[in-house]
This record gives C-alpha cells, structure tokens and sequence, in this order.
C-alpha cells in the first residue's frame, strides 16, 4: 500500500463530500500530488493518482 494506498482512501474519503468546490480546492492544492476528472455529465467525481 503505502503512499498510494494511502492517497486512495483519501480520495475516497472526499468523494462523499457534499461541496465539489471543497473537493476541487483540496485536489488543486500543490502539497496534493491528485488530479481530478470532472464528469459533469455524470456528476461524479474521479480521482486518478499520479
């Protein structure tokens, strides 16, 4: 697991979040090494690790 497993269940964690704009701010953020993939189609976030 390590680094990536731990940066799983985070991601995780943050997509039960009710505020994309939080999710979005906490995955922008420099000191993450996450982007995010917004399919607004679907409403759904997806995260996909570096």
């Amino acid at each position: 697991m390590g680094k990536h497993g731990i940066a799983k269940a985070e991601a995780t964690c943050f997509v039960t979040l009710d505020s994309f704009a939080k999710v979005l701010h906490y995955a922008e953020h420099p000191r993450h090494r996450t982007r995010v993939v917004v399919f607004k189609q679907l409403d759904v976030l997806k995260y996909l690790p570096d």
